[in-house]
This record gives structure tokens, C-alpha cells and sequence, in this order.
């Protein structure tokens, strides 16, 4: 499990996005805490919606 820090910290590399984007999805959730298959659905769906 990773924090919303952690994950924003390798955007770029997992995410291919910037890392406010990821925070931004994320907290959305209201969760802190994800894994990195969680993270990365969370953040595709917030990507395509915008």
C-alpha cells in the first residue's frame, strides 16, 4: 500500500502525468492509501473525465 505522497512522487514513471494530478485523483477518495493497481484505475477514470 502506498501513500497519495509516494504515489505522486513517481507520476511520470507509473502514471505518465503530472503528480498533482495523481494527488488531485486520489484524494478524491477520500482514502490514503492504495495499491498501485488501485491507484492507477483511480487516476485513469480522473484522466479521461477531464
Amino acid at each position: 500500500m502506498y501513500t497519495i505522497a509516494e504515489l505522486a512522487k513517481v507520476a511520470y514513471e507509473q502514471f505518465n502525468t503530472a503528480p498533482w494530478a495523481v494527488a488531485a485523483a486520489l484524494k478524491r477518495t477520500g482514502r490514503e492509501k492504495f495499491t498501485l493497481a488501485e491507484a492507477k484505475s483511480i487516476v485513469a477514470k480522473f484522466l479521461k473525465s477531464r
